[in-house]
């Protein structure tokens, strides 16, 4: 949920200093997953709409969460709105992250960013050259807590290529640190 920090720092984002559409979408990206929401049905215009359906993953049966998640990368590269909104929103949650997620929720998040969102970003700085300083600002942001959280839980991020289909699996498959535990090559420490 958006502070009044995460707010400020939105405004002072955006290219035009007021940019509504990307407002709108920040504040009302989580009420889809969170409430049932349809995002036909958010009381804004169509291009708030488009923006939070992009920032909303959707589970879907026979799908795994690998496949969700590359699904939801995809569908963020293709809106400027949600991907600079997934961008402040992960920097967000990363920098409260150390004292209120499990090691198995670090671990998930350190990974997802990396091979990801960061890669999503540094496409983004040529995409949407209107926001290359404020999207080179985020990813070094976003690159320092994950750095930091890597060291704090002693993951390794350190792989030239991401990591194969069926680790990447069974990381963002993990819900306890017992699970993790069964996944040594991803630790460093």
């Amino acid at each position: 949920d958006p502070t009044p920090q995460t707010i400020e720092a939105i405004i002072s984002f955006s290219s035009d200093s007021n940019d509504d559409v990307l407002l709108a979408m920040l504040l009302l990206h989580d009420i889809p997953e969170e409430t049932g929401t349809l995002v036909m049905d958010l009381p804004v215009d169509d291009e708030v709409k488009r923006a939070v359906e992009c920032m909303t993953i959707h589970e879907s049966s026979g799908n795994n969460k690998l496949e969700i998640k590359k699904q939801y990368y995809k569908n963020l590269a293709t809106n400027k709105y949600a991907t600079l909104g997934k961008g402040l929103d992960s920097r967000n949650n990363l920098s409260t992250m150390a004292k209120a997620m499990t090691k198995a929720s670090i671990v998930k998040n350190c990974f997802e960013t990396w091979f990801y969102l960061l890669p999503l970003l540094k496409d983004a700085k040529l995409m949407y050259p209107e926001y290359s300083n404020q999207i080179h600002t985020l990813r070094t942001d976003i690159t320092g807590y994950v750095d930091t959280l890597s060291v704090l839980v002693g993951i390794d991020l350190s792989y030239k290529n991401p990591p194969d289909d069926e680790l990447m699996l069974k990381i963002l498959s993990a819900k306890t640190d017992e699970d993790l535990a069964k996944i040594p090559e991803i630790f460093n420490l």
